[in-house]
């Protein structure tokens, strides 16, 4: 059935095109008509959403329901009420201006997360490489484990590197 919802939190929806996924906003406030369906995450767990007049999936806990659309002309199928001429999706109402659209893009992204913690996980992944290289290394010379040292060493150079990366993050916050 075709329903009419409001979105009660800002949701940046998907759509596949082929291989590739498209992304739009939609902004806290924002009506907007669609199919309900079940999105399936993984085999065991599956998601109701709604799936809007031009294929985009906004997944069910961003919704507000408002109630059942009533269109002229159009034929109810036999698989549970879905409507197979959906189209393209129409915006009913807009409360906020134009440049939020940015702001709720920038806050989505998930670069700038990863740019700050990849540095110090750098860090600890060359030290602990390093570890176990000088392990290795010092087990050939005394003809021991191989293993056993390349792996001691590997996780003594990880320490190492996570203090060192918290240190040079400290020393980055106090020199600002």
């Amino acid at each position: 059935m075709l329903v009419e919802c409001e979105l009660i939190e800002d949701c940046l929806a998907n759509k596949r095109v082929g291989k590739k996924v498209q992304k739009k906003p939609f902004r806290t406030g924002q009506r907007v008509q669609g199919v309900v369906t079940n999105i399936a995450l993984t085999p065991d767990s599956q998601v109701m959403a709604l799936k809007t007049k031009d294929g985009f999936i906004i997944p069910e806990p961003f919704l507000n329901v408002i109630g059942e659309v009533k269109q002229k002309g159009t034929k109810q199928s036999n698989n549970g009420g879905n409507y197979e001429d959906v189209q393209e999706a129409e915006v009913v109402s807009n409360k906020r201006e134009k440049g939020a659209v940015k702001s709720i893009y920038d806050s989505l992204k998930s670069s700038d997360i990863i740019s700050k913690n990849s540095v110090r996980s750098k860090q600890s992944v060359n030290f602990a490489l390093a570890g176990a290289a000088v392990g290795l290394v010092f087990a050939m010379l005394k003809q021991k484990n191989k293993m056993l040292y390349a792996a001691v060493g590997a996780v003594g150079g990880g320490l190492v590197g996570i203090y060192l990366g918290k240190k040079q993050q400290q020393n980055e916050k106090t020199n600002e």
